[in-house]
């Protein structure tokens, strides 16, 4: 099984305080997560396309051309959808209530119906490897998308979640939930291989010998 980090880029109040980043400094934490995710060992980083409020991922090849530069070794990605990985006590009631400022029926309208029926995961790492393995029985999917934003938690206490996950929970999917059917670097099943960046050396092989 692979593990990505993925935003929407959404610039909106603070669920859990209120307080608004400027746009500038909501770019700056993307690149920072971007950051976080390559040195915490995840697979690849996504940027959702959005087109309206409170959004601001209208392009995200430019986001992930910034990334690509400040990055090495993790797999950049286009993405739409997402597994949450948040906080139910700090935010989504947070969530809840900006929905229903906007005037938007939510899907799940209690917490509680949340966590027992949306995809986000949330509990313990035994509870949330339990549902990681029914969502694969029933879908069969073998790549996880984790919310690549804090969602109301503090910077130490989004880099503690994501720290948990990498320790206790994903070691043990890698090892019981099989790796997607396509190679990762672009080649055959199994190649892992990340394909050369701009500015990047070429291998030895690809260098013309007259």
């Amino acid at each position: 099984m692979r593990f990505i980090t993925i935003t929407l880029i959404a610039h909106a109040p603070d669920p859990a305080t209120g307080a608004q980043k400027s746009t500038q400094d909501r770019f700056r934490e993307v690149l920072g997560n971007a950051i976080l995710a390559e040195e915490l060992g995840f697979d690849g980083f996504g940027v959702g396309e959005r087109h309206e409020r409170p959004f601001i991922s209208s392009s995200p090849t430019v986001v992930l051309s910034h990334v690509a530069a400040l990055t090495t070794r993790i797999r950049l990605f286009t993405a739409v959808t997402t597994l949450s990985l948040l906080d139910p006590v700090r935010a989504f009631a947070g969530y809840l209530a900006m929905q229903s400022r906007l005037g938007v029926r939510p899907v799940f309208p209690t917490l509680e119906d949340f966590v027992e029926r949306s995809s986000a995961l949330i509990g313990s790492p035994a509870q949330v490897i339990e549902k990681a393995h029914r969502y694969h029985q029933q879908f069969g999917y073998t790549v996880l998308h984790l919310r690549a934003d804090a969602g109301g938690l503090t910077d130490a206490q989004h880099r503690a979640s994501l720290e948990l996950f990498q320790s206790e929970i994903a070691p043990m999917l890698r090892r019981e939930i099989p790796d997607p059917p396509w190679g990762w670097g672009g080649g055959p099943i199994g190649d892992d291989t990340v394909p050369a960046r701009a500015g990047d050396a070429l291998p030895a092989q690809a260098v013309a010998t007259g």
